[in-house]
């Protein structure tokens, strides 16, 4: 049977002792604790009072249960054997293991522990447990007094607050100790699964823990010698040999395995051993439901949903949603298997995500939908999970005369058009589609469109388009059937140069040098670096740069601005002088003592400057 396993970031020791599902730290004698009293009906918990389990009359001497009339009765609570083992894990603190217990109605993860003490063999009270979070398999108890015995029982607790008899015990005496155990390190390790290798190995010995309550940390990786010296990626429950280590990312690669040996007290053996596997081929398809709605159907298209997939290896946003849509009734034999179900070929494959709106049915045509989900590899789930849907009988598009309106910056355009009409649809229910390209009448009408507009928006401001480039747009109109018209009306453009993405990038590759213009003392006090660039040079007068030339714009003994953004001449700006490769220049050419300038780059700082010197 495979054994769990339990997550560790960083640190082995850090998990050992920490409150949750493997280890609890409880403070025992002489603590805060001393000072709770509980009631009747109620159990102490740390140095909390909790409603005690509702048990069917077990008797904490005997072990024996009766029913509601005291009579003796059959066991109730899980099927469990009791504790396996204690050690000392200081000289002040002891840990108490135990293997998984079973209950008909009870998940093991969800099955309670409750931990009984004493200083004398037997001693213990069974009304007054230690009680540990869901599914541990261990119990530190601390502040004990150094070298004196201590006895427990454990006893396991199901959803429904029966507890079982179980009267095995076990003791140990906490002492300080720093050896650490002796292991021989992993033996083998084998290909498990696509994410899972299973390792075996010898128990290790240890001078002061039983073998019932060492555990083991795995590390892994894909490069050889390193697996010994990688961080922790799994803690053993107590006393485990082999189990399927399932914490894999990658199906068919080569990993490499180390395991150490770690007492109660968390001494660490230092084998450094490694073992080489690979893990399987993916063959396993994704945990899928299937379609979930099929809704909103138009004359040509529909609006699914479903829950996401699982998978094995393949991240849920790479899960790929094959829809499947059949005019015929779905054949599926007595059996409820597909018998000869043949889908098709799919009508919509859609990556990650929960929805989506599948294109290009048949109006008027009564469908039975169906959605697999699909690896990264090709398995495909084969859930028969089928929805039923109709298609409108609307196979007429809107009437739309296009884009009438645009108008462009350096990343965004507002767009505008004439309401459309329609014989079926309102026009404040009509949605526009935006498609984008770069070339004249170069639209893809067949891929999603770039923008799709809120019903009846006859204006939009579309974003995040690219500076210094081309753009041309058409504008489709779809109606609630999801019929849309085939319009050619285009307007285009070419979007302003940015000086946040276009200029400043120049001036941080080559103008912001050591000793150039950045840090605090730039020369002749003109910062190009990002956040400063802009409002050191446009519209600042350069004291220096005198006019020595005859120049139409400027007399003899005049001066220059770095940026006059009042000008569209980009010669008027001694930036851009000093830049030039076609003028002189005043002064020493830049950038000083390197090769000049991309003639495209002086170039685009020209445009920027001809169109305003924007901050943009």
């Amino acid at each position: 049977m495979q054994n769990p396993i339990h997550r560790n970031s960083r640190s082995f020791i850090g998990l050992l002792l920490a409150t949750g599902a493997t280890a609890l730290t409880v403070a025992a004698a002489c603590s805060e604790e001393e000072q709770v009293s509980c009631g009747p009906g109620t159990l102490k918990t740390g140095l909390t009072c909790i409603v005690a389990p509702t048990l069917s009359g077990t008797d904490p001497d005997s072990g024996v249960t009766s029913d509601s009339g005291g009579n003796p009765g059959e066991a109730v609570g899980p099927s469990f054997d009791g504790a396996t083992a204690a050690a000392t894990a200081s000289a002040t603190s002891l840990m108490v293991t135990w293997g998984p217990a079973s209950d008909e109605d009870t998940q093991g993860s969800r099955i309670l522990y409750n931990v009984y003490s004493s200083l004398a063999a037997g001693g213990q009270n069974f009304g007054d447990p230690m009680v540990t979070p869901p599914g541990a398999s261990s119990l530190v108890v601390q502040n004990l007094e150094p070298g004196v015995e201590v006895f427990f029982v454990v006893r396991a607790v199901n959803s429904a607050g029966e507890e079982d008899a179980n009267s095995v015990e076990v003791s140990a005496i906490p002492v300080a100790d720093i050896v650490p155990p002796e292991f021989a390190g992993l033996e083998t390790a084998v290909g498990d699964g696509a994410t899972s290798v299973r390792l075996t190995w010898t128990a290790a010995t240890d001078d002061q823990t039983p073998g019932d309550a060492i555990r083991y940390l795995i590390s892994f990786s894909e490069t050889e010698t390193l697996a010994a010296s990688s961080d922790i990626s799994a803690v053993t429950p107590p006393g485990v040999t082999e189990l399927s280590f399932d914490l894999l990312p990658l199906a068919e690669t080569d990993y490499f395995f180390a395991v150490r040996a770690v007492d109660a007290s968390n001494n660490a053996d230092s084998n450094a051993i490694e073992v080489p596997a690979t893990t399987l081929p993916d063959t396993t398809p994704p945990v899928f439901g299937g379609c979930e709605n099929a809704t909103d159907p138009g004359a040509s298209n529909v609006f699914v949903t479903w829950q996401p997939a699982a998978d094995d290896v393949t991240p849920a946003d790479e899960i790929t949603y094959n829809v499947y849509a059949s005019d015929v009734p779905l054949f599926i034999d007595e059996n409820g298997d597909g018998g000869s179900l043949d889908l098709g070929e799919p009508v919509g494959s859609f990556v990650g995500g929960t929805s989506a709106t599948v294109q290009g049915i048949l109006p008027a045509t009564h469908y039975y939908l169906v959605c697999r989900a699909a690896d990264a590899v090709g398995n495909e789930d084969s859930n028969l999970s089928a929805r039923e849907f109709t298609t409108v009988d609307d196979g007429a598009a809107p009437v739309f005369s296009g884009i009438t309106g645009m108008e462009l910056s350096s990343t965004f355009a507002d767009l505008g058009w004439d309401a459309a009409t329609d014989d079926r649809t309102a026009s404040q229910n009509i949605r526009y589609r935006i498609y984008v390209s770069e070339t004249s009448a170069g639209h893809d009408f067949e891929s999603p469109p770039t923008m799709e507009s809120a019903p009846g928006e006859t204006s939009v401001t579309l974003t995040g388009i690219e500076s210094d480039t081309s753009q041309y747009f058409v504008v489709h109109a779809v109606d609630q059937a999801g019929n849309e018209d085939d319009n050619t009306t285009e307007l285009g453009g070419v979007t302003d140069v940015s000086f946040e993405q276009d200029v400043q990038s120049i001036f941080t590759q080559r103008c912001t040098l050591v000793g150039c213009h950045s840090g605090a003392d730039p020369v002749l006090g003109q910062n190009l670096s990002r956040g400063f660039a802009y409002f050191s040079i446009v519209d600042v007068v350069a004291a220096q740069s005198v006019v020595t030339e005859i120049d139409p714009n400027f007399p003899v003994g005049s001066f220059y601005k770095r940026i006059d953004s009042s000008s569209s001449t980009p010669e008027d700006s001694l930036l851009y002088r000093k830049i030039s490769l076609d003028i002189p220049p005043v002064g020493l050419r830049m950038p000083r003592g390197q090769t000049p300038l991309l003639q495209e780059d002086i170039d685009l700082i020209g445009r920027w400057i001809s169109q305003g010197a924007q901050n943009n």
